[in-house]
């Protein structure tokens, strides 16, 4: 059974990744709902994950990931991704900034912890340009 609203977005925090986290990330990043959704539509390997993961531990402070959690349920509740990405792909300028990923656990979504997470993770950012795309049919994305 898991906790309820107020007992979980009450406490809900996030924090950087670090090396422990490798395991989470791979495990909601190739969840049958996950992949539905995702830009690559693919599943990924454990070995080629663990050289991405330790490769983008490098760069948390360009390119921040943040783990999802509350202190009311024992397991991460998702996590919340930002990417080095060129704002206007199409534009000859090379304006950089972060594009956003969230992924949240399936029994958690439409509660408000994307959102929170959101907010909590731009905060931790800092002042940066931001963009997110989402797929046109996974509706609670937009």
């Amino acid at each position: 059974m898991k906790p309820g609203v107020v007992d979980y977005l009450s406490t809900l925090s996030v924090r950087l990744m670090d090396i422990d986290d490798e395991g989470a990330v791979l495990n909601f990043k190739n969840s049958w709902d996950a992949v539905r959704w995702s830009i690559s539509k693919t599943r990924v390997d454990r070995e080629t994950h663990s050289r991405w993961f330790t490769n983008r531990l490098a760069m948390l402070n360009t390119a921040p990931l943040f783990m999802i959690e509350t202190r009311t349920w024992p397991l991460p509740l998702g996590y919340v991704r930002y990417d080095l990405c060129r704002m206007r792909p199409d534009s000859a300028t090379d304006v950089m900034g972060l594009e956003v990923s969230i992924v949240v656990d399936p029994d958690f979504r439409g509660r408000g912890v994307a959102m929170k997470a959101l907010h909590e993770s731009m905060r931790m950012a800092g002042d940066v340009s931001l963009r997110a795309r989402c797929h046109v049919r996974n509706s609670m994305s937009i």
